[in-house]
């Protein structure tokens, strides 16, 4: 089962333990926009926790020495690339690669980020001495982000060590790195690997964070459902909520009934219900059938929402599109429209499709900032993928202004995101509505309109 990162914010909104931010800005972040929204490297948590033993620091190698150093040498090319990406973004490896990996990695005072781009180095490399630096962080360092870092990385490595450093860190002190490393002894597809997280899911006495992240780690491994289901029966609602999460993305008619009793019913809060859905986008085709499903009659808005995002991610996209283009015309609330929009942006229904002229409509004519927002997203969307004459006189017609406006007077992320959909749009109007905005006295508004406008001038 392919484990896809949850966003945990929604712009414009406070972030808390079950905000999601929408899938438009996960998309844009991935087009371009991240370069104007969100800037900076990641930060490290502050909360330490005190590791098993102090790690000693690693002693610097002589210079010139050959130790294993040479090895990165006989890297596959793609693995050589992979590494040298990870440490400093060069397209090839230089003779110190390892040596570097090595020195960051250890080097407390770094920054956060690089030290974790030093590690996942270290576990691409998987020789001796990388083994024994990634031994020395897990057991000694005192970050837990940094020893969840090296866990997960483990999970990636194919020295025979990884297994039995794994096993060990599944007692950490840190509940976020024990639980990182049972779901990286499930991607080792090792026997023994499975025999420990088949044992974690048996033991009562296992702490619950622990347990749950075992029943995901197992849902690769087939002869382990059978577990699973009888844990998705459990009365703890954790424990079958994470088992249901790794069951979730095999096969739908097997699991049918346990999902959809869980869904419907109340024994899972709507937290603890969301992971599930958005395990489905892993699912078969059964799986993206019942997301429709869920997207066009659950009564919860929030999981319908999770259900149009894990159709925008599955693997179905034309009869997804068919589905949500179903239901956008019906949908009542205009949070879940705004979703509806968002994955229609990257599934678009045919052009011979009848209900397109009526989503056009649909999306032109809404009311709600954010749910026109994200229609004219979409609209901006089709017209960048297949130009369309009568399209883009509607769009001009209805969305140019109410987007210049938005450029000007909205907050920061409706600002840029009006300006993104501009760019993607590229109608003469779209154009003309940039230069002006790129004449503001305000360079929140003035500068992201004349990058857009340099992207205009690049692409022609």
């Amino acid at each position: 089962m392919k484990h896809r990162a949850r966003p945990s914010a929604r712009p414009d909104s406070a972030a808390s333990p079950s905000a999601r931010v929408s899938l438009a800005a996960a998309l844009l972040l991935g087009a371009g926009l991240g370069v104007w929204l969100w800037q900076g490297t990641p930060t490290e948590p502050a909360q330490q926790a005190a590791a098993p033993a102090p790690a000693a620091a690693a002693p610097a190698p002589a210079p010139g020495a050959p130790a294993e150093t040479a090895r990165h040498a006989d890297l596959p090319g793609g693995m050589a690339k992979l590494v040298a990406g990870l440490l400093d973004g060069s397209p090839t490896l230089s003779p110190e690669s390892l040596r570097t990996a090595l020195e960051r990695a250890m080097d407390g005072e770094l920054d956060p980020e690089r030290r974790a781009r030093a590690i996942r180095a270290l576990a691409a490399f998987g020789n001796d001495e990388a083994l024994d630096v990634l031994e020395r962080l897990l057991r000694g360092d005192p970050s837990i982000a940094i020893r969840t870092v090296v866990a997960r990385a483990l999970g990636k490595c194919t020295h025979p060590d990884a297994l039995r450093l794994l096993r060990a860190s599944l007692g950490d002190p840190a509940p976020s790195v024990a639980a990182a490393a049972a779901l990286s002894l499930g991607r080792l597809r090792h026997p023994e690997a499975l025999d420990a997280l088949r044992s974690l899911l048996e033991d009562p006495g296992a702490p619950e964070s622990l347990r749950a992240a075992a029943a995901v780690a197992m849902a690769d491994h087939p002869e382990a459902h059978g577990a699973l289901r009888e844990l998705a029966a459990s009365s703890n609602a954790a424990l079958a909520a994470a088992a249901l999460e790794g069951l979730a993305g095999q096969a739908f008619a097997e699991n049918e009934a346990l999902l959809r009793s869980a869904l419907a019913g109340p024994q899972l809060g709507l937290d603890a219900k969301l992971p599930v859905v958005e395990a489905l986008a892993d699912g078969d085709a059964d799986a993206m059938a019942y997301l429709v499903e869920l997207a066009g009659g659950h009564r919860e808005p929030e999981l319908r929402t999770a259900a149009i995002e894990a159709l925008a991610l599955g693997e179905d996209g034309e009869g997804s599109a068919a589905g949500l283009a179903a239901i956008a015309q019906h949908e009542p609330e205009p949070e879940v429209r705004a979703a509806l929009y968002n994955a229609l942006s990257v599934l678009p229904p045919e052009p011979a499709d009848p209900r397109r002229a009526g989503l056009v409509a649909e999306a032109l004519g809404e009311s709600e900032p954010r749910a026109r927002l994200e229609g004219s997203r979409m609209l901006a969307s089709w017209l960048r993928r297949s130009p369309d004459p009568d399209l883009a006189r509607s769009f001009d017609a209805s969305a140019v202004d109410w987007l210049r406006e938005s450029a000007e007077s909205g907050s920061r992320f409706t600002r840029h995101l009006a300006t993104h959909t501009l760019l993607l749009a590229g109608t003469t109007a779209a154009r003309d509505a940039l230069r002006d905005l790129s004449h503001s006295s305000d360079p929140a508004v003035s500068e992201p309109a004349e990058r857009a406008l340099r992207r205009i001038a690049q692409a022609r």
